[in-house]
């Protein structure tokens, strides 16, 4: 059993349709399952009833009946079409499995995420400083701090101590980290990078499995990850170089920043793939 973290089934579809010149893109049990009249009911069935004991005289109607069906039906057919796209990774796996340029890959080692959109937002002077407040151990050194800075007769190791104290809750440096995962989000919208092994992927929100918070314990977890996808290119020094010409610059600069940028923090080496991912999943 395969437990997905990532599947895009769109890109799935489209290969196996390639293959197979074309594919059931849904299986209904009913053909005129659809939304409409799902919110404002089915088929009203009026009946008139005559007064005793149970009921009061009046009207009747099965309309409630009718539209709980209808949400069934479709529910069921969601389902079946959850599968079959799932179904589609076994049969399409059976592709290459080279790592030459165009080739599909089938990969399996450690995974490493890192998610642009959260870091944001947690790694922040601001965000810090908060933690750091509830903390005991730097409550403590800003109590010291502050008794150290009132003393007007300050021994020399009083001084040094209080430097080496202002520097272990100093969180400027954070406001620089902060800014540079910012601009790394901008370059990489709404998605996330996934390194396994010799692979990196940028993966859309869209297609994740598992919610992106959840995403973080897998980067201490020792189980190995498999990635299928199709490889683009090769990491080389040539992708990092900015062209002279000022219009080259213009056209290319999108491409080569978020390069130098991730080489520059070791998350892409030169000899590594950049594989466009179809389904990423535990085994």
């Amino acid at each position: 059993m395969k437990d997905y973290i990532y599947v895009d089934t769109d890109l799935a579809t489209s290969y196996f349709a390639q293959i197979n010149r074309g594919m059931i893109s849904k299986l209904l049990s009913n053909e005129t399952t659809s939304d409409t009249g799902t919110n404002n009911g089915g088929t009203e069935k009026t009946g008139e009833v005559a007064g005793n004991l149970a009921f009061a005289s009046g009207k009747y109607t099965s309309k409630e009946v009718d539209t709980f069906s209808q949400a069934f039906m479709k529910s069921s057919s969601e389902v079946v079409e959850n599968v079959l796209h799932d179904y589609l990774i076994d049969m399409l796996i059976d592709s290459i499995e080279t790592n030459n340029e165009g080739d599909f890959i089938v990969h399996t080692s450690k995974i490493k995420v890192f998610d642009f959109g959260s870091m944001k937002e947690g790694i922040s002077k601001k965000t810090l400083e908060g933690i750091y407040s509830i903390i005991p151990e730097m409550k403590e050194i800003r109590t010291k701090i502050s008794e150290l800075r009132r003393n007007k007769s300050k021994q020399q190791s009083d001084v040094i101590l209080l430097k080496q104290l202002e520097k272990q809750v100093d969180l400027s440096m954070f406001d620089d980290i902060g800014k540079f995962i910012q601009t790394l989000d901008k370059f990489f919208p709404d998605m996330i990078i996934m390194k396994i092994g010799e692979t990196i992927s940028l993966c859309s929100n869209a297609n994740l499995r598992f919610p992106p918070a959840t995403l973080n314990p897998i980067n201490s977890s020792t189980r190995k990850v498999t990635i299928f996808g199709q490889v683009i290119s090769k990491v080389i020094k040539d992708s990092r170089e900015l062209p002279s010409d000022p219009m080259e610059i213009l056209s290319k600069a999108n491409t080569v920043l978020p390069e130098i940028f991730l080489n520059a923090i070791n998350i892409k080496k030169d000899g590594e793939y950049n594989v466009r991912p179809i389904a990423i999943y535990f085994e």
